[in-house]
């Protein structure tokens, strides 16, 4: 109850439950915080509010996992990419409150060229990279883009086409398994037009 009696972590998991300001939505299990590993067995373990059966964050061991909530993700965002809570196109994070968009508040501006980022090790094996996306782009002229940056080579693997709904994207890896990659989201606007662009939540690798 936060009077300083039990303390804000009564779990010892290191998250104070959400009463006290942390991400913890059950206090009283230590395997449930927020950011915690997904399993699919009917819990909610990383507290991100969304039913196993819909939850990118399940998949045991990952290399890469963020819901954009406790932090920015790591993501290292240009031009015109923010990370917080959006107020314009879906209105709302697929899960949790905060993604990483285009623009938060409104429409990208004209000319954007804006990289959004992150580096890791493609697991070996079978390595897949999932995350949901809402993207509203001028469908002639402006894209959103997913790359796989290897040394000097980029290598185009999605082409996101407008989707109104929040929308799951799965794109192989194995080509880059064992290598150190930067993953990009690549957004690029003519002169003319512009619209609210693409959000991103919940990325997995």
């Amino acid at each position: 109850d936060c009077d300083g009696v039990l303390g804000v972590d009564a779990d010892g998991d290191g998250d104070a439950g959400e009463a006290c300001g942390g991400t913890d939505c059950d206090d009283d299990e230590p395997t449930i915080y927020g950011g915690a590993p997904e399993l699919c067995d009917g819990l909610d373990q990383d507290c991100d509010g969304v039913e196993d059966g819909l939850d990118a964050s399940i998949g045991g061991d990952s290399t890469f996992n963020s819901s954009f909530d406790v932090n920015n993700g790591g993501l290292v965002g240009t031009g015109s990419w923010q990370h917080g809570a959006p107020t314009s196109g879906p209105g709302a994070a697929h899960s949790g409150t905060n993604v990483w968009a285009t623009n938060l508040s409104g429409v990208y501006p004209d000319n954007d060229f804006a990289s959004l980022t992150f580096d890791v090790v493609v697991p070996t094996g079978a390595a897949t990279l999932s995350f949901w996306h809402y993207t509203e782009n001028e469908t002639c002229c402006d894209s959103t883009t997913v790359n796989v940056i290897a040394g000097a080579t980029s290598t185009e693997v999605e082409d996101l086409p407008n989707a109104l709904l929040w929308t799951m994207v799965e794109t192989d890896l194995s080509a880059w398994a064992g290598q150190a990659v930067t993953i990009e989201f690549l957004h690029s606007a003519d002169f003319s037009i512009t619209e609210v662009g693409t959000y991103i939540d919940d990325v997995l690798l």
